[in-house]
């Protein structure tokens, strides 16, 4: 589904900062589009990705793992142990309130067992949790007892998606628990 979305899975550490000053950070598969240069990553690299207001944004990219990245840090981390150097490696210069909301696009997998007015029943779901459904995918069923779809939406919050979804777990012909994803498309 995510490559019929224009993309990859990719695990990513976010930290927005939101309108309010305070910050919402979050570490989960995301689907990346795959205009996006995070989608073309391969093996252990890693990369960080700055926005800013002056300077759009900027990417730096570097080895994550593997025997020399991860012997270096080791071996800086104990130069700095043995010179004293206990602080806070990234200190906070600015008393920052944490959110544990997500605010954007998500996508959610389905999986249900093969029936009339599923997607009527989802579609009130989303309704009753303040959704808008973007999009609705589904391949051909091959397994009537095990079908699986996708619903992306529109912008919205985690917190209204996971109370949607555990609305959906109690429906009877629900198969398995929805598989949430931020969408970054």
């Amino acid at each position: 589904y995510a490559k019929q979305l224009g993309g990859t899975v990719k695990i990513l550490g976010v930290g927005k900062l939101n309108d309010d000053g305070s910050l919402s950070p979050f570490v989960s598969p995301c689907i990346v589009p795959f205009t996006d240069v995070v989608s073309r990553l391969g093996g252990c690299t890693n990369m960080v990705e700055v926005t800013s207001a002056n300077m759009g944004n900027s990417h730096f990219a570097g080895p994550g793992a593997g025997r020399f990245p991860t012997g270096n840090s080791v071996v800086n981390d104990l130069v700095s142990l043995a010179r004293g150097q206990t602080d806070e490696p990234f200190p906070l210069n600015i008393d920052r309130p944490i959110v544990a909301e997500i605010k954007g696009l998500f996508y959610v997998r389905f999986t249900v067992k093969d029936g009339v007015g599923i997607v009527r029943v989802i579609g009130e779901l989303a309704e009753n949790n303040g959704i808008s459904i973007y999009s609705i995918l589904q391949t051909p069923v091959k397994d009537a007892k095990r079908v699986p779809f996708v619903m992306t939406t529109e912008p919205t919050t985690l917190s209204q998606v996971k109370v949607m979804c555990e609305a959906m777990s109690k429906q009877p012909f629900n198969a398995d628990a929805p598989v949430v994803m931020p969408l970054l498309i």
